[in-house]
């Protein structure tokens, strides 16, 4: 099993037992959590800062001093049911859980890391998180020896290398079993919920697309504050065939369909979606999230500041948004201003590309055509070639019967009016209409035909 608060740990485990009545019943009404510690070792931190986990990420959300004794205490609130962290000095963290039905957590720190010297003194859920921590640590040193033993072992040594692979075998059934008698403690236990809820997705991985839809509650707020949810994404677009057209943004619609029922974990999915796509790509999936679900019509919440951040490049050349204003340089060292163009067509297709792309060579005889056909009913077509010099860029006009305006600044991507339209791949459109919107950015020439021929009826 592999999730996010299962990491190496050195610790002492207190166990406690909590006084009766501190977990209340599932149907009822929450209570405030105190959370509470003690560091033990000299020079003790001034500060210990609380964090709150969503997926991959932590925001802080909390601080307290800590007392001279060493003793530090948290304001009473009620936290949300998930995975946590404590730390001092920012860098130095440990995993907690917290969960409103538990009343207290006490820990104490002995040392240096935190994850490596913290003890449970009171919170039956951390006890079995950090727990399982150390059966997964001794488990882990166990299989390390049999790997060297192995690594030692000759080759034609059979029966010794079978008698490891049995070990290693009891090894893993041994760790399996401790950690379901620790979930057996308390069925209804949050971390319970999270080794279960991985244990299916990881069983349906394998199976490809349709078993992992079915494995995972989209809707299960309670897998927010942990890694879960933000691999179980990943699964199912790491599922996708490469041979599917589009396949990506359609199991992207596929997975913010299935959250719909509960906003946080549409929003959550919507977060994890555009900022994989909008860092990694592909270009025309991280657009079309933003055009659909971040300023469009798909948006069943507005978006925060932070996805307005990440999107930011993609929201200012969405489709509805104003036309970046660019100038374009001339053969005779002149300028020209793109908005200078609008006026004089119905409508103008912006076409960046590079005289080295075999894509963009495959876009021309259908855009030669498609000129030919609508530039006299209002048409025009502008390349821009992100081009290092202009050897290049003119031995395609003349090789390939370029007969629309085309321009180059001649510096690669550095190109100011590539990095105006958050141009990331070639080739690629943005289709503008006289007033200056961007009403349009098709994939290819086809896409481009279907528009125009029913715009300019």
């Amino acid at each position: 099993m592999n999730f996010a608060c299962i990491r190496s740990m050195r610790s002492i485990i207190i166990v406690k037992q909590l006084l009766p009545g501190l977990f209340a019943s599932l149907g009822s009404v929450a209570n405030a959590q105190t959370l509470t510690g003690e560091f033990t070792f000299r020079e003790p931190p001034e500060q210990v800062v609380l964090w709150s986990t969503t997926g991959a990420d932590h925001d802080r959300i909390d601080s307290t001093p800590v007392r001279g004794s060493g003793h530090f205490d948290f304001a009473e609130r009620e936290y949300p049911a998930g995975f946590y962290q404590l730390s001092i000095n920012d860098s130095d963290r440990v995993d907690i859980i917290l969960d409103p039905r538990e009343r207290v957590v006490e820990l104490q720190f002995h040392g240096k890391p935190l994850q490596e010297h913290v003890s449970v003194i009171a919170s039956l859920e951390n006890q079995r998180m950090w727990k399982y921590k150390l059966v997964s640590r001794n488990a882990q040193a166990e299989l390390q020896v049999n790997r060297e033993k192995r690594g030692g072992a000759a080759a034609t040594d059979i029966h010794a290398l079978m008698r490891l692979d049995s070990a290693d075998q009891m090894i893993r059934a041994r760790q399996e079993q401790d950690l379901e008698r620790l979930i057996d403690e308390d069925t209804t236990s949050y971390f319970g919920h999270v080794v279960r809820g991985d244990r299916r997705l990881m069983a349906a991985i394998p199976n490809g697309f349709q078993a992992i839809k079915e494995a995972f509650d989209w809707t299960d707020g309670r897998m927010l504050r942990s890694s879960i949810r933000s691999k179980a994404i990943m699964a199912v677009l790491q599922s996708v065939p490469m041979d599917w057209e589009n396949g990506l943004a359609r199991a992207a619609d596929s997975l913010l369909f299935w959250s719909r029922e509960r906003e946080e974990c549409w929003s959550h999915t919507r977060d994890v979606l555009v900022e994989l796509f909008a860092v990694y790509g592909p270009d025309h999936v991280a657009q079309y999230l933003v055009d659909t679900y971040v300023v469009g019509a798909g948006a069943l919440v507005p978006a925060n500041a932070r996805l307005r951040s990440v999107a930011a490049d993609l929201i200012r050349v969405t489709v509805g948004a104003r036309a970046p204003e660019i100038l374009l340089p001339t053969s005779t060292g002149d300028t020209v201003h793109v908005t200078d163009m609008l006026g004089r067509n119905t409508f103008t297709c912006l076409f960046f590309y590079s005289s080295t792309c075999d894509h963009c060579h495959a876009q021309l005889p259908g855009l030669r055509v498609l000129y030919d056909e609508l530039h006299e009913r209002g048409f025009e077509l502008v390349g821009i070639a992100l081009d290092a010099d202009t050897a290049e860029f003119n031995a395609m006009i003349a090789e390939e019967h370029i007969m629309w305006p085309s321009y180059t600044e001649a510096i690669g991507w550095g190109s100011k009016a590539a990095k105006a339209y958050a141009v990331k791949s070639t080739p690629s459109f943005f289709l503008l209409s006289r007033e200056g919107s961007i009403v349009a950015k098709p994939q290819d020439h086809e896409e481009l035909r279907s528009f125009l021929e029913k715009a300019l009826e």
